[in-house]
């Protein structure tokens, strides 16, 4: 390893998306998985023209040019790297300055030119897969090998779960940052 990693933090990014409305969550944790910083925005709003023309990158475009920069300008305590789950994000280069991984399923198309493929050891049996960009794979792989050790029994894939369980408690604690969302689901509801 050569690198002493026991202080690096990890940042667990989750966004929620309801038809043109976006919230994004950063979790920053210790290798123990251990919360330092919870950090969260309020919903962001394309029109759905915007939505057309983006089709089928929103997600990836709303993560990579809208929801991200923000949390990580807030973080009083940065990340080391920064995780992400879904595929949809290895489709597109990112040009954020903390090294980044993505977690998705075996068999995700991707940007071969950017991204490069590399499997952790799950706590539970099974194999993660990421992917980072060429160049940050030597320093994020020995960062998530050793998070996954000091976690055990669970692992980083829980993280994503918890911090998507925080963005429902803030709903019932703060129900104004999500009426808009509400009030969109009430209405997918009836279709």
């Amino acid at each position: 390893m050569g690198k002493d990693i026991k202080g690096d933090l990890i940042g667990i990014f989750v966004h929620i998306a309801v038809k043109n409305s976006f919230v994004g969550a950063l979790s920053v944790v210790t290798l123990d998985g251990d919360p330092e910083e919870f950090i969260y925005m309020e919903p962001v709003t394309i029109t759905s023209l915007q939505r057309a023309l983006l089709a089928g990158r929103v997600d990836a475009y709303m993560i990579a040019k809208v929801l991200v920069r923000p949390l990580i300008e807030k973080a009083k305590k940065p990340p080391s790297i920064i995780c992400f789950e879904g595929s949809w994000l290895l489709q597109r280069t990112l040009d954020f300055t903390v090294p980044h991984v993505v977690m998705a399923e075996v068999g995700s198309k991707y940007k071969s030119s950017y991204w490069e493929e590399f499997t952790l050891d799950s706590n539970g049996g099974e194999i993660l897969n990421c992917w980072a960009p060429h160049e940050a794979v030597p320093h994020v792989k020995p960062i998530l090998e050793a998070a996954q050790k000091a976690m055990a029994p669970i692992d980083i894939r829980d993280l994503f779960r918890q911090v998507r369980e925080a963005l429902t408690e803030i709903k019932k604690e703060n129900p104004s940052i999500y009426s808009e969302f509400e009030t969109l689901q009430k209405k997918d509801m009836k279709k």
